[in-house]
C-alpha cells in the first residue's frame, strides 16, 4: 500500500471501527447487584452518602429529613490506557489485518476493565488485604476508618464494624453472617441484612464450595447451609481474605463507579500532519478514564486472615 496522509487517515479510521464495535459489544463481567455507574463530568464527583441511608419513619409533627449535604464521599477519576505500534513496513505490505485481532482484543479489555478492577477496591494491588497499596483494608471511607474497619460511626455516634480475622470454616462463616445481619444503622434499628454472596480468592475457593455447596455433610446429614449464598471466586484475591456480603435488590449496590471517558481509539501521529506519513513506526493510543469507591461497606463484612502471621480472633456479636 502506499503511504499518504489519505491511506493514513483510512487505516485509522478502520481501525478506530473495529475497535469501537468490539467495545460495544463486550458484555460487563461483574456480579448483579455489586456495581452502580454513574456519569461523570469533572476530575473529581461528590456523592452525599447519607442518601443511600434511611428509612420511612411514622410522621407525628414534622416530616424526618436527611441532610444530603452531610457525608460527602469524594470520588477521583483516574486515567488508564496502552499505545499500540504498528511499524511502516507493515503497513507498506499491506499487513495492517494481522493487527485486528489485537485491537478487538484490546477493546474488550478496556471496555471491561473498570468492571474487572472492582476486587482491588476490596484487596490491595497485590491481591492481599495488607501488602500492596489500596484496597478496603487500608483505604479511609468517609467516617474516618478503613472501609472494613472496627471502628465505625454513623452519624449521631452509633458504632459498628465490618472486619473479622477469622479462617474460613462452617462455624466461622456462620459467625461472619450473623456479624452481617446484626447491623445497627444510623437509627439505631437493625439494616435487615441477609447473606447472599461468599466471595473468595483461589486458596479458600474448594473450602467455600465444601461450606455451602455440598448436600449432605458428616457422613450423611443435610447441610443446613447449602446453597445459603453464591460462592464466588476472585482470581485478584491472593491470600485467605474472605467477605460476606448482601447483593441483593433491596440493598444498594457497594461499588461505585463513574464513568469520565469511555474507551477511545486515537492516533497519537495525526495523519493529515504535513510529516505524519514519514514515520517509521505509527503510535496509536488506547485510552479510558474513569474512578470507583466502594460507597456503601455496611453491606459487607470482611474478613482479614492470614494463617502464617494471625491468630484466630473473634469480635462481640
Amino acid at each position: 500500500m502506499e503511504i499518504t496522509q489519505g491511506s493514513l487517515a483510512a487505516m485509522f479510521q478502520g481501525l478506530k471501527a473495529t475497535f469501537l464495535a468490539a467495545v460495544h459489544e463486550a458484555g460487563k463481567p461483574v456480579l448483579d447487584g455489586l456495581v452502580h455507574e454513574e456519569p461523570s463530568s469533572t476530575h473529581e464527583e461528590l456523592y452525599p452518602v447519607l442518601s443511600y441511608l434511611g428509612d420511612l419513619e411514622q410522621i407525628f409533627d414534622e416530616y424526618p429529613t436527611t441532610n444530603i449535604a452531610e457525608w460527602l464521599h469524594a470520588v477521583e477519576n483516574e486515567t488508564f490506557g496502552r499505545v499500540i505500534k504498528i511499524p511502516r513496513n507493515r503497513i507498506a505490505d499491506d499487513q495492517v489485518g494481522m493487527y485486528m485481532p489485537q485491537i478487538k482484543r484490546l477493546a474488550a479489555k478496556a471496555a471491561t476493565f473498570r468492571f474487572r478492577m472492582a476486587p482491588y477496591l476490596f484487596v490491595s494491588s497485590d491481591g492481599t488485604a495488607t501488602g500492596g497499596a489500596g484496597g478496603g483494608f487500608q483505604l479511609a471511607w468517609i467516617d474516618g476508618a478503613n472501609v472494613f474497619a472496627n471502628a465505625h460511626v454513623w452519624p449521631g455516634d452509633q458504632t459498628w464494624d465490618n472486619l473479622d480475622s477469622l479462617p474460613l470454616t462452617q462455624g466461622n462463616f456462620e459467625t461472619v453472617v450473623m456479624h452481617l445481619e446484626q447491623r445497627i444503622g444510623p437509627d439505631g434499628r437493625p439494616m435487615d441484612l441477609a447473606a447472599t454472596h461468599l466471595i473468595v480468592g483461589p486458596t479458600n475457593h474448594i473450602n467455600a464450595r465444601n461450606i455451602v455447596r455440598r448436600a449432605l455433610v458428616a457422613g450423611g446429614n443435610s447441610n443446613i447451609h447449602y446453597d445459603e449464598v453464591q460462592v464466588v471466586k476472585w482470581s485478584a484475591i491472593r491470600d485467605e481474605s474472605w467477605f460476606v456480603a448482601d447483593l441483593s435488590p433491596e440493598q444498594p449496590e457497594p461499588v461505585l463507579i463513574q464513568n469520565r471517558e469511555l474507551p477511545e481509539f486515537t492516533a497519537q501521529d495525526n495523519p493529515t500532519d504535513e510529516d505524519a506519513f514519514k514515520r517509521d513506526v505509527f503510535n496509536y493510543k488506547v485510552r479510558e478514564r474513569h474512578g470507583s469507591a466502594i460507597m456503601c461497606p455496611w453491606v459487607i463484612q470482611a474478613v482479614n486472615w492470614d494463617a502464617e502471621t494471625m491468630t484466630t480472633t473473634t469480635q462481640a456479636a
